[in-house]
């Protein structure tokens, strides 16, 4: 089943794309595009098995993979997921799914990246992303801060 829940109206986080149902769920919720953060934890094969489904569905695909490892995440990892969203939602009518495996630590993380990255403060991007995501657990947070600071957005 496809599992998302939308930030903003035009940014979502979830889990893991499983099926050509599932891409095709999310073309119906308005998915235009999806950026895979997973890095193979535990299925390294399903990393790319989702892409062909979600050329059928119309929805274009890129990956920004990091493992959910509790280790930190350096600045370059977000920066790619934050150029990647502005890219995309600079664009109207474009909406943007984030997604790992379960949608709880790495996609909502990079999420609260990207809302600091428009100049939300870190208040208010933790309270969208976890109103939208209750189970999300930011795991990545004080690492998405220290990225957004380092690189100049915050």
């Amino acid at each position: 089943m496809a599992d998302l829940s939308w930030v903003t109206d035009r940014l979502a986080v979830g889990g893991a794309i499983e099926s050509l149902a599932d891409a095709r769920t999310l073309a119906a919720k308005g998915v235009t595009h999806v950026l895979n953060l997973r890095a193979g934890d535990k299925h390294p094969e399903h990393i790319s098995d989702e892409a062909p489904w979600l050329e059928k569905a119309g929805i274009a695909y890129a990956l920004n993979p990091t493992h959910d490892d509790d280790e930190k995440k350096p600045p370059e990892w977000f920066q790619r997921s934050i150029d990647h969203a502005f890219s995309v939602l600079a664009k109207p009518g474009n909406r943007l799914l984030l997604h790992c495996q379960l949608g709880i630590a790495r996609a909502p993380s990079a999420a609260y990246a990207i809302l600091r990255a428009w100049g939300t403060s870190a208040k208010d991007a933790e309270r969208h992303v976890r109103e939208a995501r209750p189970r999300a657990s930011l795991k990545y947070q004080k690492d998405a801060d220290r990225a957004v600071k380092s690189l100049g957005y915050a």
